[in-house]
């Protein structure tokens, strides 16, 4: 076999060994967001469950609902730019770390309070995964063919991933025990036991450390930070981040007691006053 033989065929498996690359990498990316949207539907469809077998009252699901989405909806808005500073990848691998701690935490809870709370703290970990890996998919990617089908199918994993949590759910709820549920998302779960007190998030948690974990080896991330020598305006995601979470809470809770209760409109306020002074400081830095 000639050197330009031997060569062409060198340059054949290299190309075919980064088009294998490059399909791993786009499918764990594609997976983080699938993964991170999945307690959003389950919380939905399973919360009734979740508070029959903690012995709650049923109108405190509503807070099992909330918890996430809260969080994940409004950190959001610091998460990019804190990705920007420190890295995107580093970034990102740290919140899934902490979206898998927590969820692993939340299966010890024995209350709806303290699993609620956990959820919530899971929901900052996701708000940190999203832009982060959708700037990694513009850092590994150039324009073309790949990165479209990337941003295409990262953006159906929303409502698939939701949708997948609330199905899940409902179909368990019917034919077992809801915790069952968990033991679908745990596929290495032989040795899984569960009562309806305890580590009914451990799967959870054990499907996201693999897919973080996978992520975490298979993405590469940025040289440097983008923004290495940047700023973070603390002030500013302070009110920013504050706001929203108190206005989204005390709506919530309204919905819950009602506005009989002067803390509900108390929090209403202080949640009004803080997206003032946010808006007002913002404001300030664009002049």
């Amino acid at each position: 076999m000639s050197q330009q033989q031997v060569a062409s065929r060198d340059r054949e498996k290299a190309t075919q060994a980064n088009k294998w690359r490059t399909s791993l990498t786009s499918a764990c990316i594609i997976l983080c967001q699938f993964v991170q949207m999945i307690p959003m539907g389950a919380g939905i469809n399973g919360s009734l469950h979740i508070v029959e077998g903690l012995g709650a009252p049923p109108e405190q699901a509503l807070w099992i609902v909330a918890s996430y989405p809260l969080t994940q909806g409004t950190f959001i808005i610091v998460g990019g730019r804190i990705g920007a500073v420190y890295g995107h990848k580093i970034t990102a691998v740290v919140a899934g770390a902490a979206w898998v701690i927590f969820h692993l935490i939340a299966g010890f809870m024995r209350d709806v309070i303290s699993l609620c709370v956990m959820r919530a703290l899971s929901g900052i970990g996701a708000a940190f995964i999203m832009p982060n890996t959708i700037a990694l998919i513009t850092i590994n990617f150039p324009p073309g063919k790949t990165r479209n089908l990337t941003v295409g199918s990262f953006g159906a994993m929303a409502p698939i991933g939701a949708a997948g949590g609330s199905v899940f759910p409902g179909l368990f709820g019917q034919l077992l025990p809801w915790w069952w549920l968990f033991f679908f998302l745990w596929v290495l779960s032989c040795h899984y036991k569960a009562d309806s007190r305890t580590k009914r998030e451990s799967p959870r948690a054990i499907l996201g450390a693999f897919v973080y974990c996978l992520f975490f080896l298979v993405v590469e991330g940025e040289g440097r930070p983008m923004d290495r020598n940047g700023k973070i305006d603390y002030v500013g995601a302070y009110f920013g981040v504050a706001g929203l979470s108190l206005f989204n809470f005390s709506w919530t809770q309204a919905s819950l007691v009602g506005w009989d209760h002067p803390h509900v409109y108390v929090i209403l306020l202080i949640s009004l006053g803080h997206l003032v002074a946010f808006g007002f400081l913002e404001a300030k830095v664009i002049d």
